[in-house]
């Protein structure tokens, strides 16, 4: 049989465990842990090493978790002198514990390797719809006026993979960029203006006033 004074202790430590769980997670949302912060996005990587391992300290110090990148486009996945450089910045960031996205893109589109894929077999090329007046309108009329991002103009790139692999017809909004620090906090602090925005996008598109 558990003596008192056992039990009073046991309960002690329990209620003093249970106190610091929020604590703890109010510290750890506060200042995360490598493994929850966000990724930052950069489309090449320094050819010298110095300046490689600058980069790589710059996403450390600046709180990010690591970074989605590609080889760099010149001569793009040709060059065996850029898929050597891309190949060290890649060894030294995971030996630094970065979490690496790596990713083809030349610039628009992407996913076939800038047309590489596409080189004798033209039919490969993934075929999309594309709602160019309902972009423009959602952009124009709706999230660029609700929010004041800039207006990026519309892109036809229907080898993206939330494009193609649908059942249904499908667009792609992209309302700010998180590397973009007023964008971010306009993410994080006018969420409902972006909604309405794309919402009076959609009701202009089909000749209703905006709400």
């Amino acid at each position: 049989m558990m003596k008192p004074w056992w039990l009073a202790s046991a309960l002690l430590l329990a209620n003093v465990s249970a106190a610091q769980g929020p604590k703890a997670l109010r510290e750890e949302f506060r200042n995360p842990s490598l493994r929850y912060r966000m990724n930052v996005n950069r489309h090449s990587v320094p050819r010298e090493e110095r300046a490689q391992d600058s980069m790589i300290r710059w996403i450390l110090d600046n709180g990010y978790r690591g970074m989605a990148t590609n080889v760099n486009p010149d001569d793009y996945l040709r060059s065996d002198d850029e898929l050597a450089v891309f190949n060290r910045f890649v060894h030294a960031a995971k030996k630094q514990g970065l979490d690496l996205w790596l990713y083809d893109e030349r610039s628009y589109p992407s996913g076939m390797a800038h047309t590489y894929v596409l080189e004798g077999h033209p039919e490969w090329e993934a075929e999309g719809l594309l709602f160019r007046d309902l972009l423009r309108r959602m952009e124009q009329s709706g999230v660029v006026d609700a929010v004041g991002t800039k207006d990026n103009g519309v892109r036809l790139n229907p080898s993206l993979y939330v494009l193609r692999r649908t059942a249904m017809p499908a667009i792609l909004v992209e309302l700010a960029y998180l590397t973009n620090g007023n964008d971010a906090l306009k993410l994080r602090d006018e969420q409902p203006a972006f909604a309405r925005g794309i919402y009076n996008g959609i009701l202009s598109y089909f000749g209703f006033a905006p709400q």
